[in-house]
């Protein structure tokens, strides 16, 4: 997940940068169709972290410091053919 992915902290609001509410479920747009995804919604304290197919399952709650440590490691361009 990219840069706009980050999500934003402002006073009491948190959003995605691309202005949709912190409670919306975002799917990876490096995901593609291998069935092997994840999604992520914000939550004022940080993230939530799901398995997309399995939605039902548990959440991985991940605090808002570790989330943005999180997404300054992860790759910004992955193809296919590398994992």
């Amino acid at each position: 997940m990219g840069q706009l992915d980050m999500g934003t902290r402002e006073g009491e609001t948190l959003n995605w940068a691309d202005g949709r509410s912190a409670g919306t479920w975002r799917k990876s747009r490096r995901s593609y169709d291998r069935g092997q995804c994840w999604e992520a919604r914000l939550r004022r304290d940080g993230a939530n972290v799901r398995d997309s197919q399995n939605p039902s399952a548990a959440e991985l709650g991940v605090p808002f410091g570790e989330w943005v440590r999180l997404l300054a490691v992860t790759p910004r361009s992955v193809s296919p053919g590398d994992r």
